[in-house]
This record gives structure tokens, C-alpha cells and sequence, in this order.
């Protein structure tokens, strides 16, 4: 297994949450032509699966030393990205709340890093970026100029797509083109440090874009880590002991899953699988790496019945936290819907949560966002 060299590594971060959001098809547009150059790599990060809540915490960031466990896993994400393009609509002459949250939450991450933004709304969005870049100078980020403004955005919507012009690909050539200028004179970008006792991770995924969109981020923590299609992997499952982590969609495979696992733990008894849902795919492997690490876990187990409505979510709690539990689907375009977010104490709880009107290929329960227990229900 071997890594290409090291390509400066640019997250596309959707600063918007509401219902029915433009910037989702425009992140999408965005990555797409990124993805297809071959001087980078990148990753979409949304806001959408975060679930900041408002920042009390005592500590201010800029001190360092991050006691809470959600900021510690977005700042392992933040730290990992050479450079930003933030996507989103004007706000009131601004920009939306979750985005103030979430750049407020880090500090040392975001520094001498380069920042652009993708916009749209009133004026192009231009009072966006007007707003943000004496955040960003505060946060001791480059402000990379130009940002993109997509005129007449709503109208070159899609459904699930946006389908820029010939404008809008012009205009974000030469954004990415400063943006990169800006990393390359950065000091953070002078070399990816590898992380220390790195697992060994495949990646199965359907098809070669999803494997990327997974890959390319572990490989910007400097990690080991290979993708494999599933087909393929199905006609010759590669040989389970040359990995520590192997993760899949259980989407991906259906009812060959539990065979595939059955194959891959009979090779190889130590190998730890997990099964994952793409937009927090990253996430989950990072937390499946803390497992394999030996560090201690606070959320020790959960489940879901799903005798008829209302779900029943049990979880036993090591300690005091955030308890989030998310619903999706696999059919057709994966969506997937907070339905319940609580603060927990300790110990064994217990949850009656209305099954929300999607058919439900599984539930997520995390800890802080930073634990994960998946119940596949295909």
C-alpha cells in the first residue's frame, strides 16, 4: 500500500443549515470540479452533521487545550484541511449563526490558512464575504481573494444539482488558483506530519467517487489508508490481514454483509469492522481509530427497536454528555434526519423517539459527535 505524494488538501465547508439549502447542490458542484484536478484534494465538510450547540464553554479557544470532546473532534477535522472554501448565502447582510459557531469553537486550527468563500443571494452574496474576513484575519487566516459570486444561482438549480456556467467555472478556477498560492506559502503547508501508530484502513465503497470523497481526508491526516469497490470485493475479498480498520456502506452491500464479514473476521480475528454513512464517513473511521488505539469510550453500547412507533433508542452512558440519535435512508439520494438530541447523565437511558415518515435503512447514535454505535437496519 503506498500513498501519493502529499497535494494540498482544501475543504469545502457548508455554512448553511436550513431545509431545502441551495448550498448542498453548490458544495457538490464545487467538489466535483475540484475533485477532478489532480494538484489537490479536498473533501466536502457540512454543518448539517455537526450539531454545534451555542458556544458556553469556559474556555476560550484560543487557550488551547480543548476539554470538550466535540471540539476536539472538529478541530482534528479543521486541522487536517490546507485551505477553505466556504459555501453559502448571504444572511441578513451577513452569514448564517452555525458558521459564527463553528469558526468560534477552534482558534490554532484555522491559523495561517488560506480562505475563500462560493456565495450567492443579495449582491452575489458579497456582503457574506464582506462579514467573514475580519473573522477570519481575527483567527489569524489568510483571506484569499477573489470569492466566488454565482449571479442568478437559484435558476441554474437542478433538484440535487447545481449546473454552473461558464462564468461560475472561471470564476472558481481562479479562486482555487489563489487559494493555492496562499497554502503553498503557508507554514502549515510545508509538509503533512503522518499520525503516529497509523492503522491500516480500506475503504469499500460503491462506487470510485464516494471511496474518494473518504480516502482522500485520511490520507490528509497522513494516515494509511486504501479504497476498494464493492464488486470487486465481492468476487475476491482482499486479504483482511493486511488491515487493521475495514469500513463499508452497509447500503453498499445489502444482505452480503454479514458474509462479508463473516469472510474478513475468519482471515483475520483482530480486524475491526465498521459500517458507515457517507456524509459522516470520515468521522467514524477517526472514531474507529481511537477504539483501535485503545482509548477509553464513554458510550458503551446502544440500540434500537423498532417494534412499531415510537422507536426505542437504549444507550449505556460512561459518562455525562450529549446524546444525539440520527435516522437516514439509502433509498435513492441518502438523507438522513436528526430526531433526537439530549443532554444524558451517566448510565443506562432510554429514549421514545417518533420514527420519522422516510423508509429507515438505520439509525446513528453518537456521543458529542464524536462516538459512534450504528444499527443497520438492512
Amino acid at each position: 500500500m503506498s500513498n501519493s505524494s502529499p497535494k494540498s488538501h482544501v475543504q469545502i465547508i457548508i455554512g448553511s443549515v436550513r431545509e431545502g439549502r441551495m448550498s448542498a447542490p453548490v458544495a457538490k458542484w464545487v467538489f466535483d470540479q475540484l475533485d477532478a484536478r489532480d494538484d489537490l484534494t479536498c473533501e466536502i465538510v457540512d454543518l448539517e452533521y455537526w450539531d454545534f450547540p451555542q458556544f458556553a464553554l469556559s474556555r476560550p479557544p484560543a487557550m488551547g487545550d480543548y476539554q470538550d470532546r466535540r471540539q476536539r473532534a472538529w478541530a482534528r477535522t479543521v486541522a487536517r484541511g490546507d485551505a477553505f472554501l466556504f459555501v453559502g448565502p448571504e444572511y441578513n447582510h451577513g452569514y448564517s449563526g452555525v458558521l459564527k459557531t463553528a469558526l468560534d469553537y477552534l482558534m490554532a486550527e484555522w491559523q495561517d490558512k488560506p480562505a475563500a468563500c462560493v456565495t450567492f443571494g443579495n449582491v452575489g452574496g458579497a456582503r457574506m464575504v464582506e462579514n467573514l474576513q475580519p473573522v477570519w484575519i481575527e483567527l489569524g487566516m489568510i483571506p484569499s481573494a477573489p470569492s466566488v459570486h454565482l449571479m442568478g444561482a437559484h435558476g441554474k438549480r437542478d433538484g440535487a444539482s447545481y449546473r454552473g456556467d461558464e462564468r461560475d467555472h472561471r470564476a472558481l478556477d481562479r479562486t482555487v488558483k489563489q487559494l493555492l498560492h496562499w497554502t503553498h506559502r503557508a507554514p502549515s503547508a510545508d509538509a503533512h506530519q503522518g499520525a503516529s501508530g497509523c492503522p491500516r484502513i480500506l475503504v469499500l465503497g460503491l462506487g470510485a467517487d464516494a471511496i474518494r470523497s473518504v480516502v482522500g481526508p485520511l490520507r490528509a491526516n497522513g494516515w494509511l489508508a486504501d479504497g476498494m469497490t464493492v464488486p470487486k470485493a465481492l468476487a475476491g475479498p482482499p486479504d483482511a490481514g493486511e488491515f487493521d480498520i475495514i469500513s463499508f456502506g452497509r447500503g453498499a452491500l445489502g444482505k452480503d454483509a454479514d458474509q462479508l464479514k463473516s469472510l474478513f473476521r475468519t482471515a483475520n480475528p483482530a480486524v475491526q469492522l465498521i459500517e458507515t454513512f457517507l456524509p459522516i464517513a470520515v468521522r467514524q473511521i477517526e472514531a474507529a481509530r481511537d477504539v483501535w488505539a485503545g482509548e477509553e469510550q464513554s458510550l458503551r453500547g446502544a440500540d434500537v427497536s423498532r417494534a412499531g412507533d415510537p422507536l426505542v433508542v437504549t444507550a449505556d452512558l460512561a459518562t455525562e454528555a450529549r446524546l444525539g440519535v440520527t435516522a437516514y435512508t439509502i433509498e435513492g439520494a441518502s438523507t438522513s434526519l436528526n430526531i433526537a438530541t439530549i443532554n444524558s447523565p451517566a448510565g443506562n437511558v432510554e429514549l421514545r423517539v417518533a420514527a420519522p415518515a422516510m423508509p429507515l435503512s438505520g439509525v446513528i447514535v453518537d456521543l458529542d459527535g464524536t462516538e459512534f454505535a450504528h444499527i443497520p437496519f438492512l
